[in-house]
């Protein structure tokens, strides 16, 4: 089919003239450049204390806290191998008025290599008051490679 005269290059040049226009407008260096590349470790979140480890230090649980009538306990997942991993830890606590344990499990999926993934695992029970330090934590963690079965 033959094309009109006059249109044979114009999406090509349209492109072009947007890429120019965009290149005009961008701040002076590269923009897509990160100014700061550096990878934070679990301490640079501010949980506080640690109270317990697991998994050879990759998952940190940190001193649980009262907001709202729920137990949060910060989390990291720090990953020390070299491919993406994925967790599941279950928290278990117990303390307090609460003198049986409680459990929720927090999951944290593809967590690059050399990363800390920072959360959370919030836990709703009734007469919760495990944001002291009497609150002892227990922590079950599963690592999987989320990629090692797909082809």
């Amino acid at each position: 089919m033959a094309t009109p005269s006059g249109t044979a290059g114009a999406p090509n040049k349209a492109a072009q003239n947007a890429a120019a226009q965009r290149a005009a407008a961008a701040p002076s260096g590269d923009p897509v450049q990160p100014t700061n590349t550096a990878v934070p470790d679990p301490k640079d979140y501010g949980f506080g204390k640690a109270a317990a480890t697991a998994a050879h230090g990759e998952v940190v649980a940190y001193t649980p806290r009262l907001v709202s009538g729920r137990v949060v306990v910060p989390l990291t997942f720090h990953n020390s191998s070299d491919k993406r991993l994925a967790y599941t830890v279950t928290v278990t606590v117990v303390g307090g008025k609460q003198k049986s344990p409680f459990s929720v499990v927090e999951k944290a999926g593809n967590v690059w290599p050399g990363t800390t993934w920072p959360t959370q695992a919030d836990i709703t029970v009734s007469g919760a008051t495990a944001g002291t330090s009497d609150a002892k934590i227990s922590l079950k963690v599963v690592q999987y490679d989320p990629f090692a079965d797909t082809h």
